[in-house]
């Protein structure tokens, strides 16, 4: 869905967030995992991920 809401958006400004509880990143053909952010949920002190994707073609660049 994220990656369908930035389709009209120049490749280098296109990423999609996804938050994590426990999982692994997915993967997702032509996105690639650009950021991996780990951190403390305040609340409850559990540990979470951000991580960012971006197009695979603005990686190497």
């Amino acid at each position: 869905m994220g990656a369908a809401l930035t389709a009209s958006e120049p490749a280098e400004r296109r990423e999609i967030w996804v938050l994590l509880a426990r999982d692994e990143p997915p993967t997702h053909a032509g996105w690639a995992p650009a950021l991996d952010l780990r951190y403390r949920w305040p609340l409850t002190g559990a540990d979470r991920r951000a991580v960012r994707y971006v197009p695979e073609a603005t990686t190497s660049a």
